[in-house]
């Protein structure tokens, strides 16, 4: 995840990703929850989630 990784900004992540930066704000909200939903419970805390 290229905001984590790279350390950018919403902003930055917006440009980079060439779309809106409200966009860019939910898709690692989104990827964090299709993850949980996809990996093994074991894996994860519930904090994590």
């Amino acid at each position: 995840m290229l905001s984590y990784r790279d350390d950018l900004t919403t902003a930055k992540l917006a440009e980079s990703l060439g779309c809106s930066p409200s966009t860019a704000a939910i898709r690692p909200h989104r990827a964090r929850k299709a993850f949980a939903k996809a990996a093994p419970s074991r894996l994860m805390t519930e904090r994590e989630v």
